[in-house]
C-alpha cells in the first residue's frame, strides 16, 4: 500500500502561458491543475537527479580508468603535451611528406 506523504501548499508566479499549457496537459490526463503541476514538477526532480547521477557514474569510471592507467594525477601541462604528440603523430600520419 502507498504510502501517502505530507502535502504541502506553496504559491507559484509563473508566465499565463506555461499555466495555460499545463492546463491544457491536465484536461488531456483528466487531473486537477494542482496535480498535473506536482506530477511535473516531480518528474522534472526525478529528471535533474537522474542526470546528476549519470554524470557522477561517468565521472567515477573515467577517473578509475585514469587512476588504472597511471594519469589521475597528470598535471595540466601534462595533459597539454600528451594532446600536442598526438595532434603531430596525427597530422605526420595524415600528410606524411
Amino acid at each position: 500500500m502507498p504510502v501517502a506523504e505530507e502535502q504541502v501548499s506553496i504559491t507559484l508566479t509563473l508566465p499565463r502561458s506555461v499555466v495555460d499549457r499545463v492546463g491544457e496537459l491536465a484536461k488531456q490526463k483528466h487531473a486537477s491543475l494542482d496535480d498535473q503541476f506536482g506530477l511535473l514538477v516531480a518528474n522534472g526532480l526525478q529528471a535533474e537527479l537522474s542526470v546528476g547521477e549519470r554524470l557522477k557514474r561517468l565521472s567515477d569510471v573515467y577517473r578509475a580508468r585514469l587512476d588504472r592507467e597511471g594519469r589521475l594525477n597528470q598535471t595540466a601541462e601534462e595533459v597539454m603535451d600528451e594532446l600536442r604528440r598526438i595532434r603531430e603523430q596525427v597530422a605526420d600520419e595524415l600528410h606524411p611528406d
